[in-house]
Formats: C-alpha cells, structure tokens, sequence
C-alpha cells in the first residue's frame, strides 16, 4: 500500500482514496484519488483540462468533470484549514505546487527562533555579543533555507561504503526513500547542518545507527553478522520507514525486496550489479548469469538478468541487421524461464519485464497494461524508465518528459544513454495494435 507524505500533517494513501489530514480522515472518490495522485506524480507542471481528461480519465466526457474533482478537493483541505496545493493557472489550466505547505509548517518554528533570539540579546553580556551574533545568522541561513529545501524531509547519511554491494544496498535504500516518500539522504556538509536526523553505516563493523535529535523514540541500532543478508535489508527498511515516516503496513517493501535471492553469495552478486556504476555492462550480466546459476528459479534474478540483457542487446546491436534475431532469441529463454512458475502473479521487476517484452515486440498497449498492474507500487528506475517509453510512445508527452527527467538525475548519462535507445521500432506498433 503506497502512502504519499503532502506535508509533515498532510498524508495520502491513493489505493484507498484517502486524505488524513491532522490525524482526521477525508475519504475522496475514485477520480479525486487518481487526480490528485496524477498531480502529485508530476509537481510543477501545468496541464490543461483536455490533458488531465486524456490521462486521468481516459474516456470522452466533459471537461466540467474535471473542475467539479478539483472543486470537491479544494473542498476537503478548506474543511481542514489547509491550503490547497492544486494551483490555478490562468487561461493556461492546473498544476500542483508542493511549496503551498511551507508557510503554515514553519510558521511556528519562526515565532519560536525569533522570541529566542530577542531573549538572548536581552541577557548576554557584551563579551558573548559576537559569538551571539554567529549564532543568530547561523539560525537564519538555516531558516531561510528550510524555506526552500523541506529540512524535515533530508537524512545526513553518513556511511563507509566499500565496493558496489554496499553501493547497492545504498542506492536502494535512497531510491525507496525518494521516489514514494519524497525523504531524501545525504553525506553533504549542507545536509549535516539542517537534518535532525543522521542515519551512520558502518559497513565494516555491521552496525547501523539512526538517530532522531527531536524525536529520541524513533532513534535505533541495527547490528548484522558479518554480510548484511536478505531479512536484515528488509528489517531495515521496514524501521527506517516506521522512524522517518508515520507506521503502517510495509505490503511495498514485501513486495518489492521479498524476491530478492536467499543465498549470500547470489544475493551479494545481485546488489553489486545494482551499485556498479555501469549497470549495463557484460561484467554485471555475468554477475546475473552466475547469481542465476546458484538460484535458477527465482523470478527477481531471472527478470532483472533479462531487462539488463535486453539493454545490453540494443546498445550493442546498434544499427545491426542480427539486432532483432538477437531480441527474440533473448525474449524466448525469458518466456520459457516465466512459463516454468505457472503463475499470474509476479514481483514488480517480473511485471516490468514483462513490459519491456512487449516494447520489444511493438506491443505499447500491452506493456502499459502490465505497468498498470504495478501503478500504485514502487517502480524500480528501469520501470520508470518503461513507463517514459511507453507514455512517450502513446504520445502522452508531458508525463513522459517528467520521467525522463526524474530518471536522468539517478542514473550515470552512459546508462540512461543506453536506455534512451532501446525500442526505437515499438513507435510503429501503435498502428497496429489498434487495428487488432
């Protein structure tokens, strides 16, 4: 179940067409829920009516639908005594703006910063008055800052990564945070500076510390033998997202990690290929090739092995008359491999792969289907990828010039140079999908 913080009081749970607004809940409509969902999937970006109806809608009705969705939401958080973040562009249409809740979430915290410091000039001596003063600019660079950067939302991490298992096991951990909760981490001075909140792994000793300086409750350690393995990743997780986010159930982090291999060594295998810094090298496939030798039935390898060869196949057959022999025969071992589990329900990188099987042969609507599937779920960076591809494909441009630039800034330029030229042949399969 995914869960979308608006702001430190403001939550969003889409799948149940829900607004918990200072702890009180506001259930919306099906199209209200997908509305405010498609805006806050795509901030800062202003769309028309005739756009929100093609991609939210999806069927010919009028566009006074779409006044009346934004109209009963500006409802709810005026019930609520909360600003609306769905902004009116004039003769131009809607877009959302994230920055709506700054304001009000800060307010009390500038009231407070500004009695401290009248009370401090009031009683410290001359001798202190410099380091008062250091003080005082210090607090307002912080503030003003804040005011841009959501400080309540950045973790300083401090970490001894060594090799591309840790890397790994960090840029998931980054990227779970980031791309549903909007939480992000950093190892920069900057970061150090604002956060209340420092997570430090220590990689060499198996020790790892979250500490919360105004929260101490959420604050814990998490010790691990000598290899960080499957469940200690997952527990992880599962208390990183209860001390930084509000607790509920942690169905998205079962189902996106729970596939991941059991043994060590194929699990070791499996994150170094998500740490390297060129995901699509033939040194990563033979690091799958070999992970999928020790555990040859499961589904997370055997679709992740095929998405990164499928990638490989056209970078490297680029411009080749063998490029297309060379996909079906890719395509083949990957559906005969997914045939052998007799079974319609996958991981999220399954279904992916799934989608990236029917880009390749010229089937959109059909990849877009088995993206749905997952819509509400974490997508990995390749399943962004995908759902740029196939919304560029179905000529929904503005939705996929967001996720290409989402993705551009998680992945090295070479790879997302690989990725931007597969499935040049799958423009031509709208055609005839539609006529089938």
């Amino acid at each position: 179940m995914i869960k979308i913080k608006l702001s430190k009081s403001i939550y969003f749970f889409p799948e149940r067409h829900l607004i918990i607004i200072n702890s009180v809940e506001n259930k919306i409509e099906k199209k209200q829920s997908d509305l405010l969902y498609f805006f806050i999937r795509n901030e800062k970006t202003i769309f028309s009516k005739h756009d929100i109806l093609n991609f939210v809608w999806e069927t010919v009705v009028s566009d006074q639908v779409v006044s009346q969705a934004i109209f009963n939401l500006r409802r709810v958080f005026k019930e609520n005594n909360v600003k609306f973040p769905i902004i009116t562009i004039h003769q131009k249409g809607y877009t959302y703006e994230p920055s709506v809740f700054d304001d009000v979430e800060r307010q009390s915290t500038f009231i407070h910063l500004k009695s401290n410091r009248y009370v401090i000039f009031s009683c410290l001596v001359f001798l202190l008055l410099i380091s008062c003063l250091n003080v005082y600019f210090i607090e307002r660079n912080k503030h003003e800052i804040c005011q841009i950067i959501d400080c309540n939302d950045l973790v300083y991490l401090n970490v001894n990564s060594d090799g591309d298992v840790d890397n790994g096991i960090l840029r998931l951990l980054k990227w779970h945070f980031s791309a549903s909760n909007h939480v992000h981490f950093s190892s920069s001075n900057l970061a150090k500076e604002l956060s209340s909140k420092r997570l430090v792994i220590n990689f060499d000793d198996g020790e790892i510390n979250y500490v919360d300086d105004e929260n101490k409750r959420s604050s814990f350690v998490l010790k691990y033998g000598n290899y960080l393995n499957k469940h200690d990743f997952i527990s992880l997780m599962v208390r990183l997202e209860e001390a930084i986010l509000i607790k509920f159930r942690h169905e998205e982090i079962n189902e996106m990690y729970s596939c991941f291999p059991d043994n060590q060594e194929s699990l070791d295998l499996f994150l170094s290929t998500i740490g390297s810094e060129y995901i699509f090298s033939n040194v990563n496939i033979n690091k799958l090739n070999l992970a999928h030798s020790i555990e040859n039935k499961n589904k997370c390898i055997i679709s992740y092995r095929y998405l990164l060869r499928l990638f490989n196949v056209y970078h490297e057959y680029e411009g080749s008359d063998n490029l297309e022999l060379e996909i079906n025969k890719l395509n083949s071992e990957f559906i005969n491999h997914m045939n052998d589990f007799n079974s319609e329900v996958y991981n999220v990188v399954a279904y992916e792969a799934f989608s990236a099987y029917y880009l390749s042969i010229n089937k959109p609507y059909k990849a877009s289907a088995f993206l749905d599937r997952i819509k509400f779920t974490e997508n990995t960076f390749i399943g962004v990828f995908l759902n740029a591809k196939v919304n560029d494909i179905l000529n929904r441009k503005i939705i996929a010039e967001a996720e290409y630039l989402k993705l551009s800034n998680s992945i090295s330029e070479s790879d997302f140079e690989i990725m931007s030229k597969s499935f040049p042949q799958s423009d031509l399969g709208v055609i005839d999908e539609i006529k089938k």
